[in-house]
């Protein structure tokens, strides 16, 4: 798989790769990185996978794809979202079907979580890509 490039939403920043992209963080222009397509997602991988970590894998596989990080983003994902998801079982579906709930009335567990796990993944991305 070709490796995915990312532009500025502004349009005055040349296309850098994934690893480029965290380092930088903003685009020079000031504008935010988006990926120039939407790599597809093999729907097969998620066959029998729970949990945070490895359904992130196989979600932003495409997205590293290529990329100097791709080999660990087992470890990114594990680092960013080792935390507890509150998830709903969906009536009325024949297959097992779950929904994260972010509900301001629940603890706001959910939202600390989140927080915390972007810090996280970002230092620990920036920190790969710093080494050598």
């Amino acid at each position: 798989m070709p490796q995915l490039k990312f532009v500025s939403t502004r349009g005055a920043a040349p296309p850098v790769t994934l690893s480029e992209a965290i380092a930088k963080g903003l685009a020079p222009d000031g504008g935010l990185y988006v990926p120039t397509r939407l790599p597809r997602v093999d729907v097969a991988a998620f066959a029998g996978v729970s949990g945070l970590p490895h359904v992130a894998r196989g979600a932003l596989d495409g997205f590293f794809a290529g990329d100097r990080l791709r080999p660990v983003l087992g470890q990114i994902a594990d680092a960013a979202l080792d935390l507890p998801a509150p998830t709903t079982a969906v009536a009325g579906c024949p297959d097992p079907l779950f929904a994260l709930e972010l509900s301001m009335d629940r603890p706001r567990r959910s939202r600390i979580s989140a927080r915390v796990s972007w810090p996280r993944a970002s230092k620990g991305c920036r920190r790969r890509i710093r080494s050598p």
